[in-house]
């Protein structure tokens, strides 16, 4: 079983060639992961063994890092277009952009988090993303931060009463200092006043 939180699509802002090299940064990070949060498959499946095997072949459209002993993989579209698997077991899809507009019409109702870097995109993205199905915003970094339970969790008794928003946004490190007294501040107001 894969936690929700798995990233598995990365929609990023970049040259093919900026891509590439995401890829395979990305690829490197993963395969030294804390085991904590992430390990090695277990049992990848072999059809999706043979699916990147297959993409790997068609590099004029696909270019793929790893996978070649089931510890997962790195796939860039080089089109734009989506692979004609699912990623899961440790494998995400790369697809390069150059407006964050053309997002949009990439998001479905089955897009239930996306992470936006920078933050300064989530503001002009988010109503449209919401349209689009999207139900909770998070800071890069930051998916496993939450409670159990929370709207967003289709268990919840509350999140088919109406539609859940949630913008989990986290301070840069710069802002930590004041996000933690302004925190407190609001604790202690609710408290006391």
């Amino acid at each position: 079983m894969e936690s929700c939180g798995s990233s598995r699509f990365h929609f990023v802002q970049a040259s093919l060639g900026q891509a590439m090299e995401y890829a395979r940064r990305l690829y490197d990070h993963m395969q030294h992961q804390d085991p904590s949060l992430s390990a090695m498959p277990k049992n990848f499946p072999a059809d999706l063994r043979d699916e990147i095997n297959a993409t790997r072949a068609q590099d004029d459209f696909y270019y793929v890092v790893g996978g070649d002993r089931n510890e997962g993989a790195v796939v860039v579209s080089l089109t734009g277009e989506l692979p004609d698997f699912f990623p899961m077991h440790k494998v995400v899809v790369v697809i390069p952009f150059d407006d964050p507009l053309q997002l949009v019409d990439r998001i479905h109702p089955s897009t239930q988090t996306v992470g936006i870097y920078p933050e300064t995109l989530k503001k002009p993205l988010r109503d449209l993303l919401v349209a689009r199905g999207v139900c909770r915003f998070i800071s890069i970094g930051h998916t496993v931060d939450y409670s159990i339970g929370g709207p967003f969790n289709s268990t919840e008794i509350m999140r088919r009463a109406c539609r859940w928003i949630l913008d989990e946004s986290y301070p840069t490190k710069w802002e930590l200092p004041g996000f933690y007294l302004r925190k407190a501040w609001q604790i202690l107001k609710h408290h006391t006043f």
